[in-house]
């Protein structure tokens, strides 16, 4: 199997938009497929965090 991931990048008017998607393709080994659904998880966790006024 594979993982294939599209990523679609937008720059107008001095605004950028940013959306990508994950694609899981065929018979994709288990570690392969529990570190996407992590990374996915991760990443939600950290937009909850992301706050007007926020630092790292």
């Amino acid at each position: 199997g594979d993982i294939i991931n599209v990523d679609i990048t937008v720059i107008k008017d001095g605004y950028h938009g940013d959306t990508s998607k994950m694609f899981l393709v065929g018979d994709v080994p288990i570690r392969a497929s529990r570190l996407a659904k992590i990374c996915q998880e991760a990443m939600y966790l950290g937009i909850l965090e992301v706050k007007p006024g926020a630092t790292l």
